[in-house]
């Protein structure tokens, strides 16, 4: 049994469950305020290449795996993108998909007896279609997620 940590979107609790004796992924929520859990979905386990950085992510909520260059979206809809290694799916956004990007560029630093390589290290925020997986738009930054749930472009 794994459960991944719980996504909460300002009502409910989502969670993540795979059951590897029956073979199944299940998402479930929790709604607090009436101590109530649903199951939203089950899939089966073999409808994924594996549960390598499987998670879930708002909103709507979405199950994803990301490998390398390659966000796997597996619910609501499957659609399978392809990224750039250095960027790592932040959230959803609708038909919007928030990345961040860490870029390290090498420099020569030229001292009075020797050159030495340094590394100039920044992050950019990359926002992609859903549908297509381009690139709608990216700038330097990063994105954080406030305490009241929402997400800040920084």
């Amino acid at each position: 049994m794994y459960i991944e940590n719980p996504v909460w979107d300002g009502e409910i609790f989502w969670i993540l469950r795979v059951d590897f004796s029956n073979r199944l992924i299940e998402i479930w929520k929790y709604f607090p305020k009436e101590n109530k859990l649903e199951k939203e979905t089950v899939l089966f386990l073999s409808e994924i290449r594996d549960c390598y950085n499987l998670k879930i992510q708002l909103s709507p909520i979405t199950l994803y795996r990301q490998d390398g260059g390659i966000l796997d979206i597996i619910w609501p809809e499957k659609k399978i993108i392809e990224i750039e290694d250095s960027e790592s799916f932040y959230y959803r956004a609708n038909e919007d998909l928030y990345f961040t990007k860490w870029i390290e560029e090498p420099y020569f630093y030229n001292s009075s007896e020797e050159v030495i390589l340094k590394y100039h290290y920044y992050e950019e925020v990359v926002i992609r279609e859903l549908k297509t997986g381009n690139i709608k738009e990216k700038f330097k930054g990063t994105i954080e997620r406030m305490p009241n749930g929402t997400f800040w472009l920084v």
